[in-house]
């Protein structure tokens, strides 16, 4: 019954693609949201400060941004924490700031920043004006800006930040020095493994010593991660730790102003920021003067409140709702979020899998083309794409400079199919078990294994609760497994490392690739850029060719933000504080609607 209901789901997603991918309303596998409920009034207040009057006279003109007004943003849940040592999320990011950040002076016809992390090129100075590694990568120096103050705010009131504020944060976070010889239980101590001492050589100098070379370690001082927001030191020694939002103190463009538990934070301009806008550079940041995080669970009330101007932004909206929302709201603007691709890991030490015959058989038997059109409603690029995915310019090759031979390898061809598997020795197929994560989207694992059906590979899910899932994995009885198969988000040096190398924290696929691991090692440790790029393209050609997964596609969600919102074009919103420093609001247009 099972395999009937698939095939006529596969027959159906065949017939209907054209007709679904023009009709953006009409929804494949996914259960009907109640967005269409009554709309649920959210109420924001909105009254003017003193200041906000004052700041009304400072506009720079109708071509230009505007000071004064209220950004409104939505989480889903209350504040992890206050302080980085107890892992800081958004909250975090309003009121503090880490040595580096997002270069958002780049337009997005350069890059985009629709992911979290982001390579090196686009990444500038933020608490550390400037870096630098010797050349055995053994000691990384980091150069700190100057004239940066700690908010005007009680124990610190507003005192100079120096190098020995970053030396107290990693003695604390590490627990190597400053009294501490325990780190903070909530990030992955493994990652400073490298790190023997960091040392404060002036105010305004300060020098990681590292055990070994390790050019992945720069990268990840280097871009926005929780662990990387300084605290303020005079919080943590007067009330033990600065995880209160009355303790919270930064250097950052906003100053925590109130929390409620399970309502909101709310955020007030920080007057004495030391950021101005380049494009603008007589113009001292943040725009806004006051920013709330608005604390709604539902999605469906969210959206609610999104589309009656009660939220100025909303994230990670999939393509049917955002649909439904346009036809209600045309004026929103919106911008796509490319996911990581989604695909079936192989283990390829193990027959079948280790002849790369059925590997590229088992590709060739996906209709890449009906699946982009129909289960993705025509969002996706129905073409694959390799290990780096096409994220990062310059780091990939892209699907147009494929060799033929290897696209042939990716085209929807089921005869083909059938007949490498008789090649390999395989002319009945075979049965195989996908160990699949419960939260992975197993509607679309269901189609695949029709399509595998059609070649004679009979494939059952084994689903796993995702809170075991990767355990399950480790003990290494899976013979296929749910998984990205292009990553997106992950820096592309930090990539490679991760994915095919051996890397201990994802040996699921057991590949022990001689030509990809040299790739990789030369990819870890040159300090040339343009050389890093080439390695990169030959790593992921390496990869496209191997066929090491079978590629279903990347998903893309979308941001949706309202037309007064300036200063803003869909970037990933890790880095919230950062992004909203720079946008600022219409308030003309805000009233009018």
């Amino acid at each position: 019954m099972l395999k009937k209901y698939l095939w006529a789901l596969i027959c159906c997603l065949m017939a209907m693609s054209l007709v679904i991918a023009s009709c953006s309303t009409t929804e494949t596998g996914v259960k009907q949201e109640e967005d269409e409920q009554e709309e649920v009034k959210i109420e924001v207040t909105e009254g003017k400060t003193e200041v906000e009057q004052e700041r009304e006279e400072e506009i720079t003109g109708p071509e230009g941004p505007q000071y004064g007004g209220t950004i409104t943003l939505r989480r889903t849940a209350d504040p992890n924490a206050w302080d980085p040592f107890f892992f800081t999320g958004f909250e975090g990011t309003m009121f503090m700031e880490s040595l580096a950040r997002r270069t958002l002076e780049v337009g997005p016809e350069v890059f985009d920043f629709m992911t979290r992390f982001y390579p090196e090129e686009y990444r500038g100075g933020a608490l550390a004006e400037s870096w630098e590694a010797n050349p055995e990568m053994t000691k990384l120096t980091f150069h700190v800006r100057q004239g940066v103050n700690w908010q005007n705010l009680p124990p610190v009131n507003g005192r100079e930040f120096t190098a020995y504020d970053i030396e107290y944060h990693y003695h604390r976070m590490l627990g190597i020095g400053s009294g501490f010889t325990t780190g903070s239980p909530n990030i992955s101590l493994a990652s400073f493994r490298p790190i023997s001492t960091v040392t404060a050589t002036d105010k305004y100098t300060v020098v990681f010593d590292l055990k070994e070379s390790s050019l992945q370690l720069l990268d990840q001082l280097t871009m926005d991660s929780s662990y990387g927001y300084i605290e303020c030191r005079e919080a943590v020694e007067q009330w033990g730790d600065a995880n209160d939002a009355k303790h919270a103190i930064g250097t950052g463009p906003f100053m925590v102003d109130d929390y409620v538990s399970g309502s909101s934070s709310t955020f007030v301009r920080n007057p004495d920021y030391w950021r101005t806008d380049a494009l603008y550079p007589e113009n001292q940041l943040p725009y806004a003067d006051k920013a709330q995080l608005l604390i709604i669970p539902d999605d469906s009330t969210a959206i609610a409140a999104l589309r009656t101007g009660n939220i100025d932004l909303l994230d990670n909206i999939s393509w049917e709702r955002v649909a439904r929302i346009l036809e209600t709201n045309p004026d929103m603007l919106k911008a796509p979020t490319l996911r990581d691709g989604i695909g079936i890991g192989l283990v390829v030490d193990k027959a079948p899998y280790n002849d790369l015959r059925v590997r590229r058989a088992m590709q060739m038997a996906m209709d890449l083309e009906t699946i982009a059109a129909t289960y993705y409603g025509g969002t996706v690029d129905p073409k694959p794409a390799g290990l780096q995915g096409t994220i990062f310019k310059g780091y990939y090759v892209p699907y147009d400079e494929w060799p033929q031979d290897v696209k042939d390898g990716y085209a929807y061809n089921p005869e083909g199919a059938r007949a490498l598997l008789a090649e390999a020795g395989y002319p009945d197929g075979f049965k195989c078990t996908l160990t699949a994560a419960s939260n992975a989207d197993l509607d679309l694992y269901q189609i695949a294994a029709a399509y595998l059906s059609d070649i004679g590979i009979e494939m059952e899910l084994d689903v796993i609760e995702a809170s075991s899932y990767i355990t399950t994995l480790r003990a290494e009885k899976h013979e296929m497994f749910t998984t990205t198969s292009t990553q997106n988000a992950i820096p592309p040096r930090v990539n490679v490392n991760r994915r095919y190398s051996g890397h201990p924290n994802y040996t699921q696929h057991h590949i022990k690739d001689a030509i990809f691991d040299d790739l990789t090692t030369k990819i870890l440790y040159s300090l040339d850029q343009e050389e890093v790029k080439a390695l990169c393209k030959e790593a992921d050609m390496r990869a496209i060719e191997q066929q090491w997964v079978v590629d279903l596609l990347s998903p893309v969600t979308y941001n949706l933000y309202q037309p007064w919102i300036h200063n803003f074009s869909g970037q990933n919103l890790t880095e919230l504080g950062n992004l909203v420093a720079w946008m600022w609001v219409d308030k003309d247009l805000k009233a009018s609607r």
